[in-house]
Parts: C-alpha cells; sequence; structure tokens
C-alpha cells in the first residue's frame, strides 16, 4: 500500500510541475558584419548594396525572439549600448546601460529640438525597389521607460530615407497617424498608449517577461512610396538623447524590408510539342499568373507589356 501511495503522489507532483508554463527568452547575438544585418534584414522586392555601420560592434547583432513577449520573432537589432543587454527576462530596475562615450548623430538631433543625443548606432545602405512601396516592421525599446518620461532623457530613432521623391532627409519611422518621430516622450502609457507595451520596471523580476527594457512599442510598421528600379539610400539610427546611460534598441523584423513585389510566370494551356511549357504569342493559348509575394490590403494595378 505504501508503494502504490508513493507511486501516485510523485506522478502528482510531476503533473503540477509540468503544468507551469515555460516562456522562452529573447536571444541576441553580437560580432556580425553590417552586410550580416541587411542579409537579414532584406526580404523581396529589393536588391541592397554599399552597407554600412557606425557604432561598436557590440551595439547590433541578430536577435531570436519566436516565443518572447517582443512581438517580432526573429531580425537584427541596434542599440544606443550593448545589444546582449536586451535578453530578459526584466530583472534590474531601470538601470541596464552602456555609458559607450561615442558620438551621437546630428540628423537625430535634428528631429528631436532641445536634445543632443549620444551613443548613436547608425545602418545606412543603398537600395533599388522592384515595386512602388517599401515597408518594414520594428519594435523600439528601451531602459528611459517610464520613470524618465517627460524627463531631460529622451531616447530616439529614425528611418531616413532619400531619393527621388526625398530629396531631403525624410524620417518614415513615426507614430501611426502622426509627422512625430518615435521616441520615450511621444509612445509611453500616457502618449499613445495604445502602441505602448508595459514591461515592468525590473524591481519585482517577472519571470514572464523575456525582454530586459522596461517598455517598447508595439509592432509598428515604417512605409514610403518609392520608384521602381530607382536608386534610394536608407538611414537607420537610434541614440541616447539627454544622457549616456540608459539603453534603448530598436528591433528590425528579419524579412520585412520589401515591397510589394509582383513574381510573373506564364505557361500554355495546350501544347503539342513535348517539354515546351511557355506561353507564346499567336500559336497556343496562355495563362499569365501575377503573384503578389506580401499581402495586399487594396486592390492596385499592374502595367505590362507583352513581346515576342
Amino acid at each position: 500500500m505504501r508503494k502504490l501511495f508513493f507511486t501516485l503522489f510523485f506522478s502528482c507532483c510531476v503533473l503540477l510541475v509540468s503544468s507551469g508554463k515555460i516562456q522562452a527568452q529573447l536571444l541576441v547575438e553580437t560580432g556580425l558584419s553590417p552586410e550580416d544585418l541587411a542579409a537579414i534584414l532584406v526580404g523581396e522586392g529589393v536588391d541592397v548594396f554599399n552597407v554600412t555601420t557606425t557604432c561598436p560592434e557590440n551595439a547590433f547583432g541578430s536577435f531570436s525572439g519566436e516565443s518572447s513577449n517582443l512581438g517580432l520573432s526573429d531580425g537584427i537589432i541596434l542599440t544606443s549600448g550593448d545589444a546582449e543587454g536586451a535578453q530578459g527576462p526584466n530583472n534590474i530596475g531601470s538601470f541596464t546601460g552602456t555609458d559607450g562615450g561615442w558620438a551621437g548623430d546630428t540628423d537625430l538631433d535634428a528631429i528631436l529640438p532641445g536634445f543632443t543625443t549620444n551613443d548613436a548606432c547608425v545602418l545606412e545602405f543603398d537600395f533599388i525597389p522592384y515595386a512602388d512601396n517599401l515597408s518594414f516592421n520594428y519594435v523600439f525599446g528601451s531602459e528611459e521607460y517610464l520613470e524618465w518620461v517627460g524627463s531631460s532623457f529622451n531616447d530616439v530613432f529614425a528611418f531616413f530615407i532619400t531619393g527621388p521623391e526625398y530629396p531631403t532627409l525624410t524620417n518614415i519611422a513615426l507614430v501611426p497617424g502622426t509627422t512625430l518621430p518615435v521616441a520615450i516622450d511621444n509612445v509611453n502609457t500616457y502618449s499613445f498608449p495604445e502602441y505602448f507595451v508595459d514591461n515592468g520596471d525590473g524591481l519585482y523580476p517577472d519571470p514572464e517577461s523575456t525582454v530586459q527594457y522596461d517598455g517598447f512599442t508595439t509592432v509598428l510598421t515604417a512605409e514610403a512610396a518609392v520608384t521602381p528600379c530607382e536608386v534610394y539610400h536608407l538611414k537607420i539610427a537610434i541614440a541616447d538623447a539627454g544622457d549616456s546611460a540608459y539603453d534603448s534598441g530598436v528591433f528590425l523584423e528579419a524579412g520585412s524590408l520589401g515591397t510589394n513585389f509582383v513574381v510573373v510566370t506564364a505557361e500554355a494551356v495546350s501544347v503539342t510539342v513535348a517539354g515546351f511549357n511557355s506561353a507564346v504569342e499567336g500559336c497556343v493559348d496562355g495563362v499569365i499568373t501575377f503573384e503578389s509575394t506580401t499581402p495586399v490590403s487594396s486592390d492596385f494595378n499592374i502595367s505590362f507589356d507583352l513581346a515576342g
């Protein structure tokens, strides 16, 4: 009887332990090259070249967060300090930071009047789009949340584009429906709270949190109208503003830098020659298929020429 009771009790313990919720942590890998970052970020319908970074190697890297509370499964991260410091759980009270001591960015200074930036991390490259709309997904997070909102600290980042439609540097990373850059003072529990995730203060560690930052945005999308086959320049920049201590980071989703790219295929409906599967004008009936590589929310026109 004792043996039977022990077996049942042990089984119950195993069931109780296994029923606990297991949350995977955010993982960050540094030591990547600028070209590595671009290769992870770029999706369909875009060619990228002349890739450079301006910041120490430990300030950027790749991340994996498929089961995290970040909202993005994987991609690249740029920070104003140590990229690996973004890894959760949030168990440090508001002071995960690296006073890097490197320079800020004058373009970020210009979109944030009254603040001077420090410890900027910049990824830049030229690109050629093959459709008329460019977009990518991102999340901005920081250790400055929430206690430094409205203070002399106001970390910021931007996606600056230049090209045929953008003769001057234009920031396309904006609070949705506004012209405001995404910064500590612009997105928080008081300002546009629908785009903010409160991740705790770190003083009372939350084992369910997977990111060290005290707060971060929901997944946002940067978009720009572009002309197919023209050359553009993109500058992705993040920096401390007003201080050099509290780190911030921007996460960009892997493969999300792309266009509403359309793949065109053609095949014959009926042929008499074995192995011949092309649509030929005036010879056999054919089917031409236009397939978008990304979901579209509304109808759009496609212009094409038939020749042969």
